[in-house]
């Protein structure tokens, strides 16, 4: 996969990259070494937090995936969809247990859910079956998804005009197709890509 074309600070004169040094209002520039997390639970006092502090902080859903429940497929909203993940066997024991799980839920077109801790968060998975394997989805909790209700409740629920809505029908099969997911691009980071090579070698972009 292709990565993102990401940009650096530079001054606009000497084209020198500016280097952003962590500094404390006491002891001037410090090494990054010596940061530490921080939570402010009042103006300016803050509970400290080490790499050895997080660490400790260890729930049933820190080091494996015990599954919650299995719900049909159809009954999980896309719109809870967050992160994709691959989840694959961890060697020949888990191997067995895993392919028995994963044909009983094609089976029965059941999705598993559990619950992970990723990025020193724990977050809610969906587990459903892809090819031989699993894909890990993280959800958004239902406080990050909002209500749809708030806006579509202008839209009125009348039935469209019939020669409109046959217009719109002979407009969609002129435009209907195959799904290809090779045309799942970022074509605006394709064209800064090709703007950067074409500076690069000293070109007109």
């Amino acid at each position: 996969a292709n990565e993102r074309v990401r940009f650096n600070q530079l001054h606009k004169d000497t084209h020198n990259r500016i280097q952003m040094k962590p500094h404390d209002p006491e002891l001037g520039a410090v090494e990054r070494d010596d940061l530490v997390k921080g939570y402010q639970y009042e103006k300016d006092q803050y509970v400290v937090f080490t790499d050895e502090d997080f660490d400790k902080v260890q729930i049933d859903s820190s080091k494996a995936i015990v599954i919650e429940k299995f719900v049909d497929a159809k009954e999980v909203d896309p719109i809870y969809f967050e992160s994709p993940y691959y989840v694959a066997p961890d060697g020949a024991v888990a191997e067995e247990t895993f392919r028995v799980i994963q044909s009983a839920m094609r089976e029965k077109q059941k999705v598993a859910l559990s619950r992970v801790v990723l990025s020193n968060r724990e977050r809610l998975i969906a587990l459903m079956c892809r090819d031989k394997g699993l894909l890990m989805m993280t959800l958004r909790t239902a406080d990050e998804v909002r209500d749809a209700e708030d806006y579509f409740t202008d839209i009125e629920e009348e039935e469209p005009d019939k020669e409109m809505l046959e217009l719109a029908e002979r407009l969609m099969e002129q435009k209907s197709g195959k799904l290809d997911s090779n045309e799942f691009r970022d074509r605006y980071q394709d064209a800064l890509l090709e703007m950067v090579k074409a500076k690069a070698k000293g070109q007109e972009p």
